[in-house]
């Protein structure tokens, strides 16, 4: 089920609640948490918002600019109390983040004189300002840190979703569809509800078959494909679910798109934490004929790229086993497995 923080939606998380005892981890590392946001990790523990846009309702302004928040920050507790200070990005003794918004962060005081207090950080405005670095070569300066809230539950409840004159309203629609079409299953009453609003030229503008099926969501996958959304782009590199990839192919794709399916699916074989479900994609896509042109110079050289970018012989093997290569590509490939690679 998706979750409120104020009331706005959290689209995404990517880590589940903390319990208790990885708090006290956390606590033992940087000192006493607010209650408030202790509540807050103890229950949702950062993520996305659904809507994009989200500001901070208040009357001050940087440089005529709202200040917006792109997520809440997700708190681990996987490292010991000695290292967590460290990794606990753009900690200080007496800071922490707990939200973001593009290159810039927001910083909750944990310590006197204003403890649980949430700043916005400017470090744009630092003389030694480096977006990349900041946070890991340098510290906050006070002076760059900009007063928002003086808690964060003050901070969250004045999150409101941006004025519609603030924001290009394709730019919206698009940002939020990605996050339903990202994480959509989790939370799927929502999700349908949400899409069923989009024409189909919406849903095909924002390309939500495109992350739904790279990010395997099932369920929101089929619901994208039966509302008819364009496949003839997302099929030929769905190769991250074998289920998506087959309602994809059976819902229409021509031989030459699962031509270049087939290409995708073995030459990024390698490069996987899921190669079952390229394995399982490969010997379907063979099952139903699909075979590389090699009479083509083009698909030839396309495949004999790909091939010397892999060097695991179980998947060589493999390859070489369902796939009829020209000798241009399988000599090289059968030296490599005898090789000491």
């Amino acid at each position: 089920m998706a979750k409120l923080v104020g009331n706005l939606q959290l689209i995404s998380w990517d880590s589940d609640p903390l319990t208790e005892q990885q708090l006290s981890v956390i606590e033992s590392a940087i000192g006493p948490l607010p209650d408030d946001y202790r509540r807050f990790l103890l229950t949702s523990n950062g993520g996305r918002f659904a809507r994009d846009a989200v500001r901070v309702q208040t009357s001050d302004r940087l440089d005529g600019e709202w200040f917006y928040v792109d997520a809440l920050t997700v708190l681990e507790a996987e490292f010991p109390p000695e290292v967590l200070r460290v990794v606990i990005d753009c900690a200080r003794l007496d800071l922490i983040k707990v939200a973001e918004c593009g290159d810039s962060q927001y910083l909750m005081q944990l310590n006197a004189p204003r403890p649980g207090s949430i700043y916005y950080w400017m470090y744009e405005t630092e003389d030694h300002w480096e977006a990349e670095e900041a946070g890991r070569t340098y510290l906050p300066e006070d002076k760059s840190l900009c007063a928002i809230a003086p808690s964060f539950t003050g901070f969250v409840s004045n999150l409101v979703a941006g004025a519609a004159d603030k924001v290009p309203k394709l730019e919206e629609l698009e940002r939020t569809a990605e996050n339903y079409a990202k994480f959509g299953d989790q939370f799927f009453d929502e999700t349908k509800a949400f899409f069923d609003a989009m024409t189909l030229d919406e849903l095909n503008e924002c390309q939500s078959i495109h992350y739904a099926a790279n990010w395997k969501q099932a369920l929101t996958s089929k619901l994208l494909i039966d509302r008819g959304v364009d496949l003839h782009e997302a099929v030929m590199y769905c190769t991250n679910s074998f289920e998506i990839t087959r309602m994809m192919i059976e819902a229409g794709a021509t031989d030459q798109e699962l031509q270049v399916l087939l290409l995708s699916a073995a030459t990024s074989i390698a490069a996987t934490s899921i190669p079952e479900q390229k394995h399982k994609i490969i010997m379907y896509l063979l099952d139903r004929g699909i075979r590389p042109d090699f009479d083509d110079p083009e698909v030839v050289e396309e495949w004999r790229q790909g091939m010397n970018q892999i060097y695991g012989k179980k998947i060589l093997s493999f390859l070489l086993r369902t796939i009829q290569f020209p000798a241009s590509i399988a000599t090289p490939m059968r030296r490599r497995i005898t090789s000491r690679m």
